[in-house]
């Protein structure tokens, strides 16, 4: 009995051509890229050293996350109600750009029909449910990008204000703050076994 001829059909992901993918690849790292200015900026207000504050910013789950942290520390030092307001105003802008990074990231791709187009299927139940296939360009990944750099340079806008205050006030990020003393962990004594 002859061996039958082993017939190899290529997976979709051999089918989409690699520079779609490094187009999505491109607007990962954009989106990353961006969400770690904004880490910076909370770990230059925190006062502390970059790792330590990365222990708190790594387990943010969205850039909104990261920018009530921002807001938060911003007003804290009193830096400056307008600025406060500016990235609150900057914060809500970036709804339909950060719907359309969960879109990239999360949705699996596939080719369509026989122009083998190249789309996402979105499968989405917030308000109402979207369950479908969605076309997706190089054009409109690299048009992601462009949108993202855009919103980068406008937080930075933003941040050259509150680095100008507080280089004009030296002491600033000095401020006491009121604490609360809890006798179980503040003394505790450290060679006290656990």
């Amino acid at each position: 009995m002859a061996a039958e001829a082993e017939v190899k059909v290529p997976s979709i992901y051999e089918r989409i051509p690699i520079d779609h993918y490094a187009a999505i690849g491109r607007a990962v790292a954009t989106w990353a890229d961006f969400e770690f200015t904004i880490d910076r900026a909370i770990w230059r207000l925190m006062g502390t050293e970059q790792a330590v504050g990365a222990c708190l910013t790594s387990q943010y789950n969205s850039v909104f996350g990261r920018l009530d942290a921002l807001i938060s520390l911003v007003d804290l030092f009193r830096i400056s109600e307008k600025v406060c307001k500016d990235l609150r105003k900057f914060e809500g802008s970036l709804g339909s750009l950060n719907t359309q990074r969960n879109r990239i990231v999360h949705d699996p791709r596939f080719l369509r029909g026989r122009d083998q187009a190249i789309g996402r299927f979105e499968v989405t139940a917030k308000a109402s449910l979207i369950f479908g296939w969605q076309e997706e360009t190089v054009k409109e990944l690299t048009e992601f990008c462009l949108k993202v750099d855009a919103k980068r340079k406008d937080f930075l806008d933003i941040w050259l204000v509150i680095l100008t205050r507080i280089e004009k006030t030296p002491g600033l990020l000095l401020a006491q703050f009121p604490r609360i003393v809890l006798d179980d962990l503040e003394k505790l004594s450290p060679t006290t076994d656990n």
